[in-house]
């Protein structure tokens, strides 16, 4: 019978370093969520004031 001494001892170290991984990993997604909607919303309010300076021909 296997026993729980083959999993990895991981330690405060090995968690500390989880967890700014993890955290990394979380901050870079936001980042790039947020900058996907801030490039959209710049191109529709510029497709917008566009189509207004057209219909106000």
């Amino acid at each position: 019978m296997e026993t729980m001494t083959s999993l990895p001892s991981f330690g405060l170290i090995g968690i500390i370093i989880i967890i700014v991984i993890y955290a990394g990993i979380l901050a870079l997604s936001l980042w790039i969520t947020w900058a996907i909607i801030r490039s959209a919303v710049r191109r529709a309010l510029r497709d917008h004031q566009q189509w207004l300076e057209q219909r106000g021909r």
